[in-house]
């Protein structure tokens, strides 16, 4: 029942939050009424997917056998009816293709490690559907007057864009003069502090800066790469040290989310997974981000898992010494509480 309510209910309000705010702001290529009032709910509507996570965790880990794993009637329904088909939905109105493919992703994913292994085969399977035919209807769908009705194939819609590889090669070639790019102590403090606590948070502008001293124009965005960010805040011998670093912090996060071990933890783990999608968006950002959903997943992990507190009466047994008797004759059956 606590799972049910933490679920539900967490759900129930990032997501609200999240349709209003597409509205009201705007979220992609779907233009709102111009709320500005609004515009800061972005990132509380985006921890939607915790909820999403956690209940295709659970819902695998009790299809699979799992000791201990259960799963109403209600929270399945309200996954395969509500939740799942939701965020689809919305990625597609939106038309934001990386929003679609990324809970495509982190099903797979649940299933991955809280089921049975996916085979490698079915893994390239899938990619190539989706990027054959997924990644082409959303194209389709997100398509507006101005721009051409011939429907393009995955791989074009991909090549069509700005390439990262190209941006961290000029900044690999041109370190001296790269832009200056957003601190290294942001990750902490903009990830850990949300906006509506610190209303004048800076917003950052490293791609804009970056796109114009790359490609020399502000149409279009070039993204840094993580080892292009990396290169930038620490240097070449500093950059390959913090890739070591970062490697080093997802094997830490792998085996503290007990992955194999068909606990709920590993629902860490699979909400830090889009983190690795976002390689070509930089590091700063991202991780920022990152540490937010994984304070909130500890959080609901913390109050849907803990064991209640609860007391427990033990009786004692009486003495037939006549001490003993009248003790109990003064003050009654001797109870001592345990916490159990």
């Amino acid at each position: 029942m606590r799972v049910t309510v933490v679920t539900t209910a967490s759900f129930v309000i990032t997501f609200g939050v999240l349709v209003v705010y597409t509205m009201q702001v705007g979220y992609g290529r779907f233009e709102g009424s111009g709320n500005d009032a609004l515009e800061n709910l972005s990132l509380l509507g985006e921890l939607s997917l915790i909820p999403c996570v956690f209940s295709l965790v659970r819902y695998f880990q009790m299809r699979s056998g799992a000791p201990g794993a259960q799963m109403s009637g209600w929270d399945r329904a309200f996954l395969w009816g509500v939740m799942f088909p939701g965020q689809l939905i919305l990625s597609a109105v939106v038309g934001t293709r990386s929003r679609f493919v990324t809970f495509i992703v982190v099903a797979a994913a649940a299933y991955h490690y809280s089921a049975r292994r996916l085979h490698p085969v079915k893994i390239v399977v899938a990619s190539v559907i989706t990027l054959a035919i997924v990644v082409p209807a959303l194209s389709r769908i997100r398509q507006t007057e101005s721009e051409t009705l011939s429907v393009r194939t995955g791989w074009e819609s991909l090549a069509g864009r700005t390439s990262a590889a190209e941006s961290l090669t000029i900044i690999y070639e041109n370190l001296d003069t790269a832009p200056e790019p957003d601190p290294f102590y942001w990750t902490v403090l903009t990830g850990v502090v949300p906006r509506f606590l610190w209303p004048g948070k800076p917003q950052s502008l490293a791609a804009e800066r970056l796109t114009y001293w790359a490609v020399g124009r502000r149409a279009g965005w070039a993204g840094p790469t993580l080892p292009g960010e990396l290169l930038m805040l620490f240097g070449y011998a500093g950059g390959l040290l913090a890739m070591a670093v970062l490697g080093i912090l997802w094997r830490l996060l792998y085996e503290v989310s007990r992955v194999g071990e068909r606990s709920p933890a590993v629902t860490l783990y699979i909400v830090a997974l889009p983190t690795l999608l976002t390689a070509e968006v930089g590091f700063v950002s991202p991780y920022s981000v990152l540490m937010r959903f994984m304070l909130v997943s500890v959080l609901m992990l913390f109050a849907s898992t803990r064991p209640l507190r609860t007391r427990s009466i033990e009786r004692v047994g009486v003495s037939r010494s006549p001490e003993e008797a009248q003790r109990t004759r003064r003050f009654g059956m001797a109870v001592r509480l345990r916490e159990s």
